[in-house]
């Protein structure tokens, strides 16, 4: 044995019969990073989990989400509104009522004269009936003030023309109570 080892042992030995077997405070502080790299590797983890998720919910799951109050369905029926009893401001009004209903609203206008007694709906038949018919319904015309006339030239599906008894009508009524 020479010098070298002797001394190595006996520093060995020595430091192991005091029993103080202290961990330096280098290691420890370690031991606590690796801890802190794995909870933030976690928390890395759930964040992406849950970004994936809202993705996933708002662009593969929503095809069935309700529409909101002016928003329009893609096959909703184009309107154009027309003012044939001279009141000023009735027009909006349905059309209001309508892009409530989820309507696409085309064209506000007045109708050539003022002396329409009857509220009428034409249809330009570029739109399924049974969609023209709920949106009679909808309005509160019954089904012998509607028309189907083709007309070249229209851009919209459906053409109402508001008559003097549009008091009359259920959502004309329904819009007063509300208000």
């Amino acid at each position: 044995m020479n010098k070298r080892t002797s001394t190595y042992r006996r520093n060995l030995y020595s430091n192991r019969s005091t029993g103080s077997a202290r961990k330096s405070p280098a290691k420890g502080t370690t031991n606590w990073q690796k801890k802190g790299k794995l909870i933030f590797v976690w928390f890395l983890i759930v964040v992406n989990v849950v970004i994936l998720y809202s993705f996933l919910h708002n662009h593969l799951f929503s095809a069935g989400t309700p529409l909101t109050r002016n928003e329009v369905a893609p096959d909703a029926l184009s309107v154009r509104i027309q003012n044939g009893c001279g009141v000023k401001g009735v027009g909006n009004t349905f059309a209001e009522i309508l892009r409530k209903e989820h309507y696409r609203i085309v064209q506000v206008e007045n109708a050539d004269d003022f002396s329409y007694e009857r509220s009428v709906v034409i249809d330009h038949d570029k739109a399924d009936r049974n969609k023209v018919e709920k949106m009679t319904s909808v309005l509160g015309v019954s089904k012998d003030q509607l028309y189907h006339i083709e007309q070249q030239g229209v851009e919209a599906d459906v053409t109402f023309v508001i008559g003097k008894d549009y008091p009359n009508l259920k959502s004309y009524k329904r819009i007063r109570n509300q208000q």
